[in-house]
């Protein structure tokens, strides 16, 4: 889903990430990805093969059997792995096209900047009505095509070993050794978050990073710590 507003600047962002908030309505949701520029000479067999687990081969055939890919997009997930050079392919024609809607982008590594061309729009920023309504038109026609690659190219590197939301709290908590949450099952934990907000904040928010090495978000480092500490 493509969501779009303003900035005092002006501009929006469309950021990486698939789990967007409303209280950022300018950032327009991408996957994780380099800057087409700088990947537009790779080639799929540049990088090396990938053994592509059972869990994302099944989400990706559920998606090859829907009727809501484009062609371009079921040519790249055939195969079960979007390569860098796929999804700079995905991104190059999207400043050609959103400029023939009015709007200018800027490529950038892990986001694309998008902001009304003032030789269209005058002074108008992207709050005014009639300049959103277009913004939305244009999204349709020049980024529709990406959600399932940006999707799959995100999650498979992010997460792949393909964890659901409770086996990655599971080994969120294993990994830090919380011991509040010791001995629990994954769905003994989520139930736990829903009912307590200050439960294992480390894990609850993305347990995929934390559980394969990336540090607990800010602010919640010290209390992990403390707890490992204290494990016999």
């Amino acid at each position: 889903m493509f969501l779009s507003g303003a900035s005092s600047s002006g501009r929006c962002n469309r950021a990486a990430l698939s789990r967007v908030e409303d209280h950022v309505r300018h950032v327009i949701a991408a996957g994780l990805a380099l800057a087409f520029v700088l990947l537009g000479g790779c080639a799929r067999d540049a990088e090396p093969e990938v053994e592509v687990p059972a869990v994302w081969r099944a989400q990706i055939d559920q998606a090859l059997a829907g009727p809501d890919l484009s062609e371009i997009e079921r040519e790249i997930l055939e195969d079960y792995w979007v390569t860098d050079a796929e999804l700079a392919r995905v991104h190059e024609p999207i400043p050609g096209c959103m400029a023939e809607h009015g709007f200018k982008t800027e490529m950038q590594p892990t986001q694309i900047e998008v902001w009304a061309d003032t030789d269209v729009w005058g002074g108008r920023d992207l709050d005014d009505p009639e300049v959103e309504a277009a913004l939305t038109v244009a999204e349709g026609a020049c980024m529709n095509h990406l959600m399932y690659v940006e999707s799959f190219y995100s999650d498979m590197r992010s997460n792949p070993e393909g964890w659901d939301y409770r086996e990655a709290l599971v080994r969120c908590v294993e990994r830090l050794g919380l011991v509040e949450a010791r001995g629990m099952s994954g769905a003994e934990l989520e139930a736990a978050t829903l009912e307590d907000d200050t439960f294992i904040t480390e894990c609850r928010g993305d347990p995929w990073s934390v559980a394969q090495g990336s540090p607990p978000p800010e602010g919640e480092q010290e209390h992990a710590a403390v707890e490992v500490e204290v494990e016999p």
